[in-house]
């Protein structure tokens, strides 16, 4: 932008920002005559359905769209007057430059905070952001600090780059067999070093799939450095929705099983659309919501890992860093973490790590490494807990006290209640005989209800009613 009009660049960033304040009254004004309307049947039904789920968004989106493009404009206008106010120059590349923040124009300052990576980033000319984002997308798809749609970029481009480069590095699928076992020797075995690009390779594929499929999906974390891939998906806006829920699963959680990531993310899609029905019945119809599915921690694969803390405080560094993130970059947001089983232990130890969340909401939880709520990060009240009676995992209290038994919890009901039914699911069973349970010890001869544990966000079920409204904060539609 050397040599730009600075007045002429605020004067169209003025204009941009009108557009987008003039959609967004827009999108505003016609949910409320929606949520007003007389108008029934089924047309009404199916286009309130398509208003909800696709033409608000459409509105939504295309008002954040012309408010950054604003605040672009803005920017180039502010770096123009500096660079003018020191003799002139071109804004330096983004190899060389710094800012107030600390660090370099291609990283933060070591050690940063998630504000603090908010801070460096947002003083970046938009050039040097355009460089990096094109020539270090691995760095700013898993930098905590980075807006989501930034990240969501980075992701894709990451993914794409991950995909092309295991298409050239494929291993050979056997390898000679040395030792004699299993075959005879001097014939060949399978090669784990292939298993391993299979499985990264398949994971990455059916993420690029997802993504294919809906577009609503962005990719907040690809993580391909080390170990399972990890995986956050979100759906709306977090960089401006003003309520985000973040849902961490537990024991067999893998970005590798295909069938397991599309259910979860699906689940997410349902809960969002849940809670934006929940925001217009309760008069908000301007307020926004956003969910995000992270799996950014290497979870439990087998009923004895699942039994140890150890990589749910792992997990839960991780976990309170990415919401640091989240906070950095839409301060005002009402942040929720919600954990279910295993799961529940990582979003409890997480919020004893950080006070990013504003609200916490457990279901299915073995407990989450306490006797109290004083170390969980919350106000009072702020804390809840779902537990189907029949759910033997959320009985056990085996780290720690059961959740629901914790001082100052709130516990919502997951019964059938007006229009909404039971996260009991269909009848299924999960046999544990002769297998050390997750409740803790040998389990006995017999079978637990496996709905119990693992339906709490079926579709217009109370629980999913619930837990969507601590997500947009709709205490007068929780019912307990």
């Amino acid at each position: 932008m050397y040599g730009a009009d600075v007045a002429q660049l605020r004067d169209t960033a003025a204009e941009l920002r009108r557009s987008a304040e003039r959609l967004t009254s827009s999108r505003t004004t016609l949910s409320a005559t929606l949520a007003a309307s007389p108008w029934s049947g089924p047309d009404a039904e199916r286009f309130r359905g398509e208003w909800q789920g696709a033409l608000s968004r459409i509105l939504q989106d295309a008002g954040a769209r012309l408010a950054a493009a604003a605040d672009a404009l803005e920017r180039n206008a502010a770096d123009q007057e500096a660079t003018s106010a020191v003799g002139g120059g071109a804004a330096a590349g983004a190899g060389t430059a710094s800012g107030p923040y600390g660090g370099s124009a291609d990283h933060p300052p070591a050690g940063a905070s998630a504000q603090d990576v908010t801070r460096w980033w947002d003083s970046l000319t938009p050039a040097q952001q355009r460089e990096l984002l094109a020539e270090h997308p691995d760095r700013l798809g898993t930098l905590d600090g980075i807006p989501a749609a930034v990240r969501d970029q980075a992701n894709r481009a990451w993914l794409t780059h991950e995909l092309d480069r295991l298409a050239a590095e494929e291993p050979p699928r056997t390898i000679p067999n040395t030792s004699g076992w299993g075959v005879p020797y001097g014939g060949t075995v399978s090669n784990p070093a292939w298993d391993a690009w299979h499985e990264q390779v398949a994971t990455l594929q059916n993420v690029q799939h997802m993504l294919d499929a809906d577009r609503s999906l962005s990719l907040l974390l690809l993580d391909t450095r080390s170990g399972p891939v990890e995986v956050a998906l979100a759906v709306g806006d977090v960089d401006t929705a003003d309520h985000v829920g973040v849902y961490t699963q537990g024991l067999f959680s893998n970005t590798a099983n295909a069938d397991g990531v599309r259910d979860a993310a699906a689940s997410v899609t349902a809960l969002n659309a849940t809670a934006r029905d929940l925001l217009l019945r309760d008069g908000r119809p301007g307020e926004s919501s956003a969910m995000i599915m992270w799996m950014g921690y290497d979870a439990p694969q087998n009923v004895v890992d699942v039994l140890s803390d150890a990589q749910a405080k792992t997990g839960a560094d991780r976990l309170a860093s990415f919401a640091d993130g989240i906070r950095a970059t839409n301060p005002g947001t009402h942040l929720t973490g919600l954990g279910h089983s295993y799961g529940s232990l990582v979003t409890g130890l997480a919020a004893s790590e950080t006070t990013a969340f504003d609200s916490v909401a457990v279901f299915g939880s073995p407990g989450i490494d306490a006797d109290g709520l004083a170390a969980v990060h919350v106000d009072d009240g702020q804390f809840y807990v779902l537990q189907n009676p029949g759910d033997p995992v959320a009985a056990s209290g085996w780290f720690g006290t059961k959740p629901s038994d914790l001082p100052g919890a709130q516990v919502l009901s997951t019964a059938p209640s007006a229009g909404l039914s039971g996260a009991t699911g269909p009848s299924g069973w999960l046999p544990v005989v002769g297998m050390v349970s997750p409740i803790g010890g040998l389990a006995m001869a017999g079978d637990y209800a496996l709905g119990q544990h693992t339906d709490y966000l079926v579709e217009k079920s109370t629980s999913q009613n619930n837990l969507a409204a601590v997500v947009v904060g709709a205490r007068d539609r929780m019912i307990r």
